[in-house]
């Protein structure tokens, strides 16, 4: 590294790495710290060599968060991934044969990229944890790629593998020094681009400019910040790293009879699940992440370690930070820990399969289940076409054929089971349902019905090899969900031959609609179009663009038409003040002519 750096570290730290120059600069200069590692809320930095700042007196003292005045351009992947080993060192320890071990640095500027693995040298308090369930491809593909989600990106620059909340504020401190954006990362399963590097700059003098895009980016990977870290049985909470897996979560809470309730797409993360504020088949019953978290460990833009709450069931302390959080996309702050609350796994959960002739008919079965206060787990809606690539698939999961579907969850006890059991089969009836199968789910044939809706997406892109799947998220009032649904039935029946393939499955309990538009490359306007189409229209109807994918950087068109110019401007004020140097994955959630508007 061409420009020095300073680093502060403990002085058992300074004399393993005397010779640290030969990975953070010839010119590197230390200071040993006068006493232990320092706190989780206050790591220390790494700061480029500057004049120093002055001593603000008392009265000047401000809690404002600022833009670091003079930062050092970051000019090469090399003096990238130095500054971000001696900022993983500060807090960690790790030695020099750790940190040459740990990092990679790419020969090809526009592909290559670092992949550093930091390893705290104390053991941390981790109850449980779970192994990593990355594939060992190339970090570049790994990063800046997306299975699941249909928007075009690049490779970061930089990938970090934190293992701690201290970890995370060095290098996000780090970062805000050296005007390099962040992106935290957890499963990689969000749908809208919330986790991909958009647009990057080229490695010169003046990248480290006012305009976002034209930055480096480092990805904040939080898949090794893995641990369950505390269980609290009596009170139904739990406080987990941002890396833990849902799926992974809730095997570990089994043998307590415990469980989470919020269940997306598998491989989603807590901590990206808490970005994106999403939900899943039980919102019906249990309501989205922002209904089932208590607390949040979080980073600000500086490196400022802060919790937004404590364990307790209620709270009006303060302002309410959590759910300001809670889908904010990374950003307005990075979440490392949250407090769940957990919920008793019921005694016992059937599924029902019900066929009806129409999709109105199916959503007024289903509105009729919710005013009717049955315990409804799930009641997810497929219509024709979707239950037709099913029964490509598998015919023996859907044998009424390919018509509307509702799967049906009912839990809780035995005996409560079965009496709203018996006042849905008379509700379907009354709503002219042709059919009824119910199983528990803990039986071979109870988990076939409900793999009827799992493996739905999975089936539209098996109909059709080779093609791209687009994945809509609208969400309406309940009532207007019929509605909804027909409109587009309507729209689809009158396209010419050639057109995109759309599916459509729905939580038909809270009015949340997905439709997967399934096209080849020729045909990619056509969708976008569909699916620009469906917002307007959910919009239009007293809904929303996302219900639970989040808005990323493909729904950022639809914020002023359904929130308006106050909203944006509100929202940009509030992106200003928590993260003046506009570093947190700029260019998602918060439209980037929002700034104008304030």
């Amino acid at each position: 590294m061409r420009r020095g750096v300073r680093v502060a570290c403990t002085a058992f730290a300074s004399t393993v790495l005397g010779t640290l120059g030969g990975v953070v600069g010839a010119d590197a200069e230390f200071v040993t710290a006068a006493e232990g590692p320092p706190e989780a809320s206050s790591p220390p930095t790494v700061s480029p060599t500057a004049a120093p700042t002055p001593r603000a007196s008392p009265r000047a003292v401000s809690l404002a968060f600022r833009v670091p005045p003079s930062p050092t351009v970051i000019s090469s992947r090399r003096q990238l991934g130095d500054v971000l080993r001696a900022s993983i060192h500060a807090v960690s320890g790790a030695s020099l044969k750790q940190l040459n071990s740990q990092v990679e640095v790419g020969e090809d500027e526009l592909e290559e990229c670092v992949c550093l693995c930091a390893r705290a040298k104390t053991s941390r308090p981790t109850p449980v944890t779970f192994p990593s369930l990355r594939p060992t491809a190339p970090p570049p593909r790994r990063y800046g790629f997306s299975a699941v989600s249909y928007h075009r990106t690049q490779s970061p620059h930089a990938v970090v593998f934190p293992l701690s909340t201290a970890e995370v504020a060095a290098v996000v401190r780090t970062c805000a020094e050296h005007r390099v954006n962040v992106i935290p990362r957890g499963g990689g399963t969000s749908l809208e681009g919330q986790v991909l590097p958009l647009r990057q700059g080229r490695w010169e003098e003046g990248a480290g400019g006012a305009t976002p895009f034209a930055r480096p980016t480092v990805i904040l990977a939080m898949d090794r910040m893995n641990a369950v870290l505390e269980v609290h049985e009596g009170d139904l909470d739990a406080r987990v790293q941002a890396g833990v897996g849902w799926m992974d979560l809730q095997r570990a809470l089994a043998p307590a009879g415990l469980m989470f309730p919020v269940d997306p797409g598998p491989g989603a993360q807590i901590g990206g699940m808490c970005g994106t504020g999403c939900s899943g088949t039980h919102a019906v019953r249990h309501g989205a992440m922002k209904a089932n978290v208590l607390s949040l460990t979080a980073v600000a833009s500086d490196g400022t370690v802060f919790s937004t709450g404590a364990r307790a069931r209620k709270s009006v302390a303060g302002l309410d930070l959590t759910s300001l959080l809670i889908g904010s996309e990374g950003t307005l702050a990075i979440v490392t820990e949250a407090v769940l609350k957990l919920a008793h796994a019921p005694e016992v959960t059937v599924v029902v399969s019900t066929p009806f002739p129409t999709v109105r008919r199916a959503c007024e079965a289903v509105a009729g289940a919710v005013a009717g206060g049955l315990p409804l787990a799930a009641a997810e809606l497929m219509d024709g076409p979707m239950c037709g690539a099913v029964r490509a698939n598998a015919p023996a999961l859907l044998p009424a054929g390919a018509v509307p579907h509702v799967l049906w969850k009912l839990s809780g006890t035995h005996a409560a089971v079965a009496d709203a059991s018996a006042r849905l089969r008379a509700l379907v009836e009354r709503a002219g349902g042709a059919g009824w199968a119910e199983a528990d789910l803990g039986v071979p044939e109870g988990a076939a019905l409900w793999d009827a809706r799992k493996t739905a997406l999975f089936s539209a892109a098996a109909a059709h090899p080779g093609a791209q799947t687009l994945v809509t998220d609208v969400c309406v009032p309940l009532g207007a969900l019929p509605a909804l649904l027909e409109r587009a039935e309507a729209r689809l029946a009158g396209v010419a031959p050639g057109a995109p393939a759309v599916y459509t499955v729905a939580h038909a309990g809270d009015g949340n609609a997905h439709h997967f538009v399934v096209y080849q490359p020729a045909q990619e306007a056509a969708a976008h179009e569909l699916a620009d189409w469906l917002a307007r229209e959910a919009i239009a109807l007293g809904g929303t663009c996302t219900g639970e994918h989040g808005v990323g950087a493909g729904k950022l068109k639809h914020l002023l038409p359904e929130l308006g110019p106050g909203n944006a401007r509100v929202a940009a004020a509030i992106k200003a003040a928590l993260d003046p140097g506009a570093i947190l994955n700029p260019g998602k959630k918060i439209p980037p002519w929002a700034g104008a508007l304030a």
